[in-house]
């Protein structure tokens, strides 16, 4: 089961190795950013973070908590202009350093660098709505509250068989009250996890066919995710419910919220060019 983070702001030092942009420390530091992290312990000189992509290889990838590198900052913010003010100040103090060494083109470090935090704050959440802040997660042998939003939790676990369930914010708080009260949903009571009839099915990810279905079963059609690509398939009855093996994640999002969601955000992968050299 995934942890509970807060999410916050925090400035990610990068720096260079064999020619590319990466978090992992070294004598090369070349820029600060801004990014969206994962609080994991307030520490007396600071906070230990989780940055949501982590330098895999030739990709940024999407982190999993468990394998995550923790990365120690002295302070974190609510908002991303906050943490821009900081990073302006840093990194115009880095670079009358880096002028020094012309072994880079400091210009494309720049030009590299923000397309790397643009595109880190355009396929991150920070759960604003509250409907996003938090889900919850049963399995065969526990119920649990995430809070973290469905799309966060969802790109951790994408190697894992897992379906969705809508319901309403008025069940979704009942359930929580449950958990929180008997450690446990009342349903497990009568019967195992089966869905029940105060479920509508939303997503499965079927790791057989390596992709993830949102369905609306209202309207009769499904949506296809797979990588980041997002197309509609012909909607086949009966064909979602007998996919639905794994975890099961209850939401009181929408159909409409989702696919509003996954049609601006979908990468779990993020790719940047190496930096010119002089």
């Amino acid at each position: 089961m995934s942890k509970d983070y807060d999410v916050k702001y925090a400035i990610m030092p990068l720096y260079v190795c064999n020619g590319t942009l990466t978090s992992e420390i070294n004598d090369d530091l070349v820029a600060y950013i801004v990014s969206k992290c994962y609080i994991v312990n307030k520490v007396e000189n600071g906070y230990e973070v989780l940055f949501p992509y982590q330098k895999v290889d030739a990709t940024w990838c999407r982190i999993k908590p468990d394998t995550a590198t923790i990365t120690l900052v002295d302070e974190v913010f609510t908002t991303f202009d906050e943490g821009l003010n900081k990073t302006n100040k840093l990194n115009k103090q880095l670079l009358s350093q880096l002028r020094i060494n012309k072994q880079y083109d400091l210009y494309d470090i720049s030009r590299l660098c923000k397309e790397l935090e643009d595109q880190i704050e355009a396929h991150t959440s920070l759960s604003c709505s509250s409907k996003e802040k938090s889900i919850i997660v049963t399995n065969i042998e526990q119920d649990v509250i995430v809070n973290m939003s469905l799309y966060d939790f969802i790109a951790l676990v994408k190697d894992q068989n897992f379906f969705v369930c809508t319901i309403s914010e008025k069940q979704f708080e009942l359930m929580q009250e449950q958990i929180k009260t008997d450690g446990q949903l009342s349903e497990r009571n009568a019967f195992a996890i089966a869905p029940c009839h105060m479920f509508n099915y939303l997503m499965v990810n079927d790791l057989a066919e390596q992709k993830t279905i949102i369905m609306d079963s209202k309207h009769n059609q499904n949506v296809c995710l797979e990588g980041d690509k997002i197309s509609k398939i012909p909607f086949v009855k009966d064909s979602f419910s007998m996919k639905v093996t794994g975890l099961r994640i209850c939401t009181p999002l929408t159909y409409e919220e989702v696919i509003e969601y996954y049609s601006h955000s979908m990468k779990s992968e993020i790719k940047v060019k190496s930096i010119g050299q002089l």
